[in-house]
This record gives structure tokens, sequence and C-alpha cells, in this order.
């Protein structure tokens, strides 16, 4: 990986400005009780590049379910149409077990990855199953904010207010992919706290 990638590693993983408009990549987390918390995640965040660990991380932060049980099984050398014997049976379960319980419990997973619900109030797992869905009340409430600003999600005018403008979407990458006919915005905020998109 290139000096410009690496740097990625290192940049914080939320911000706050003002006191009063929380930012993040992908949403909230149920294991966030203190803001202090996102200063002790350890970095800078090595992603490895090859090998097993490599695939790890992918299983942990992209895969769908079901791929990483059918991965985990191909990685502990189980072949799909035979019967596993028990010690293969007790590793592969091993595995996922660890696997899924990172997914979860995943501080950093859950602000990369969570997504906003406008009908929930709380939290709900998420249809990929990385991270959860989430509604915006607790979080407001508990740490006394005003906006969440997040990205992870395209929006067509490059962003989009949810929960009673109390929480906004942020998209920069225009044309995403070149197959999402997709505006890109930038958020700017004054020193009144006043939003602005462009």
């Amino acid at each position: 990986m290139g000096f410009t990638t690496n740097c990625f590693n290192c940049l914080p993983v939320a911000a706050i400005v003002a006191g009063k408009i929380f930012c993040c990549q992908g949403g909230l987390s149920p294991d966030l009780h203190s803001l202090e918390q996102i200063q002790q995640i350890q970095r800078p965040i090595d992603v490895p590049d090859t090998g097993e660990e490599y695939l790890q991380f992918f299983l942990l932060y992209f895969a769908p379910q079901e791929l990483a049980v059918i991965a985990l099984m191909l990685l502990d050398g189980i072949r799909l149409n035979n019967k596993a014997d028990k010690q293969s049976e007790n590793r592969i379960s091993r595995s996922l077990s660890s696997l899924f319980d990172l997914r979860r419990l995943g501080l950093l997973c859950d602000l990369l990855w969570s997504d906003p619900d406008n009908d929930l109030k709380g939290w709900s797992e998420n249809d990929a199953g990385i991270s959860l869905r989430f509604g915006v009340d607790i979080f407001l409430n508990q740490h006394k904010m005003d906006l969440i600003c997040r990205a992870h999600k395209v929006v067509k005018e490059g962003y989009e207010f949810f929960a009673d403008r109390r929480l906004v979407t942020v998209f920069s990458a225009p044309n995403y992919l070149g197959s999402f006919d997709n505006a890109g915005a930038l958020m700017s905020v004054d020193k009144n706290l006043i939003c602005s998109f462009m």
C-alpha cells in the first residue's frame, strides 16, 4: 500500500463539532457509553492485505453471513458435500462463533457500518448482518448532541436529512461507482452551527 493509503489507517474514526454535532462514517453503537471510548480505539488500524488475516478481516467487515460461513468452511479445508468429522466441526464452530462475536461486539465496526432506521427506537440487527440499525433518540439525548452527521449511504442529492433533521447523511462521491446517478455534497458548518450544503 502507498503512503497516502496508509494515512487512512491513522485518521480519526469520529469527530465532534462544537460539542453538538457527532460525525462518523457509519453510525452509532450500543457499546458506546462514553465518547472517550472512541479516543481509546488504537490507531493506526492496520488492514492486512494478504493471507488468512486478510480473509478474516474481509469476512468480518464486508461479507454477508452466508458467504462468511462458506468461506470459513473452505478455509478450514472442509468440503461442503462431505460430512465433517467432529474435530473439524468444533474448529468451524469456534471460528464462526469468534467471527460473529467480533462482528457484533466491535465499537469500530459499528462506527463504520451501522445504519439509521427512521422507524426504530434503540437498536436492531442490520440486513447485512455486519453491524446494527439504530434510532437516533437514545444517543442524542444521552450525549446532549443536536445532530449526527454520517456518510456510508448513497443518497440522490448528495445529502439527506433523517429523523426530524436530527441526522444527516452526506455522501461526497458523485455518480458513485459509475452506476448511481447521484450528486455529491459537502456540509459546511458556520460559527453559529448553521449547516449548509454544496
